[in-house]
């Protein structure tokens, strides 16, 4: 600003997917307060227009846990989202299943996105054993190529996919922390048609609504046991 103090430049961002909050702002006041004196124009844009109507509101539902303000999506319709409760020795093979099915409807894009890097590493040897084709996103390899792919929410922000499918989400992986919450909210967001929820035990409290609310059974949410 002392530099260049007349120049002109915008600054673009998603506050609701800073992880951690220890080195990030809360809102765009903030920033302007900070930085530029309360000189800057905050503009909120808040119209999502890559995910369907049904993972939009998923991941408001999301948002309003955290009493965040909801997005508001550009009308396009898709599939419910499909949530699958889990158990110890069905996980692996409903998520096979859930790739079959994702790749017989042409998705060139599908992403496996579980809550951490034991999670990830373990989930992919057993998709491996099974003969699944699929690549591992890693802070070593963060190269992706289009197909399957497997990588820890943390990972998966900034990039978007045709299908997801989100692994064990329950409560204990998914908690009322603030980073847990947002860890969910940006995985949720990875996915542009169609989105498969697993969870293993108790689903987390932030989409417990989703199969509480029965009018939800109708089109956005399809409940599987």
């Amino acid at each position: 600003m002392t530099l260049f103090s007349k120049s002109k430049f915008d600054i673009f961002g998603d506050v609701n997917q800073s992880i951690y909050d220890y080195q990030s702002i809360h809102n765009w006041e903030e920033l302007n307060d900070t930085i530029f004196n309360s000189k800057a124009n905050v503009l909120g844009l808040n119209k999502s227009y890559r995910t369907t109507m049904e993972i939009s509101d998923t991941a408001n539902l999301v948002l309003n846990h955290l009493n965040y303000d909801s997005a508001e999506c550009i009308s396009r319709s898709g599939s419910g989202i499909e949530i699958n409760e889990t158990d110890d020795t069905s996980d692996i093979l409903i998520i096979i299943n859930q790739i079959k099915e994702f790749l017989e409807k042409k998705y060139q894009t599908i992403a496996v996105i579980c809550k951490d890097d034991k999670e990830t590493d373990y989930v992919f040897k057993q998709l491996e054993k099974y003969g699944i084709n699929i690549s591992k996103i890693s802070e070593q390899n963060e190269q992706y190529n289009g197909g399957v792919c497997i990588m820890p929410s943390y990972l998966s922000k900034g990039l978007e996919f045709d299908s997801v499918i989100l692994y064990n989400t329950n409560d204990v992986n998914y908690t009322d922390s603030n980073i847990d919450i947002k860890l969910l909210y940006v995985a949720i967001t990875r996915a542009m048609h169609e989105l498969f929820i697993n969870y293993n035990g108790e689903l987390t409290k932030a989409l417990q609504p989703l199969i509480k609310d029965k009018k939800n059974d109708l089109k956005l949410v399809k409940v599987k046991k």
